[in-house]
């Protein structure tokens, strides 16, 4: 039925949505512990334009920009998680993102980035194109399911 298809829809986007997200996440985190910050901060970047309620994203941006020497920036950031959580779920930030804002407050060291929440295991052992190719292989096996479900409508 047209409902159960519109379901599987929704479904198979999210799960989309979720491997690219991880995948942005991963290559964030192989950026960073290779020491290439400006490239991290653009997947991490990115992660917070495709979800910006997600705190994780939000922890591993908050990481980098402070990596970066934007503290500022990075609280401005916590900021702006802080009002859209509030305004469009009537929730506060989790305790692991107002840890990450603590630290950010409290002092002017470097912000060891690897230590804010994200994966870097397996990412670190593989080169960047290799990182790339597989999450852009993962992403279009499923728009190729996509694409397929909705030929057969």
């Amino acid at each position: 039925s047209s409902v159960a298809f519109d379901e599987w829809v929704i479904i198979k986007r999210q799960r989309l949505q979720q491997k690219v997200m991880e995948a942005l996440h991963l290559l964030a985190a192989y950026y960073a512990s290779v020491d290439e910050i400006p490239k991290a901060l653009g997947y991490a970047w990115r992660q917070v334009e495709l979800d910006p309620l997600d705190e994780r994203a939000s922890r591993q941006l908050m990481g980098l920009l402070a990596d970066n020497d934007q503290r500022s920036q990075a609280l401005i950031q916590f900021e702006r998680l802080r009002v859209m959580l509030a305004e469009e779920l009537g929730v506060a930030p989790g305790a692991g993102t107002g840890d990450v804002r603590g630290g950010l407050q409290k002092t002017r060291n470097k912000w060891i980035g690897r230590g804010c929440g994200w994966p870097v295991v397996g990412a670190h052992t593989q080169h960047p194109q290799m990182v790339k190719a597989q999450a852009v292989d993962l992403v279009q096996a499923e728009r190729d399911q996509l694409s397929l479900a909705l030929a057969v409508l």
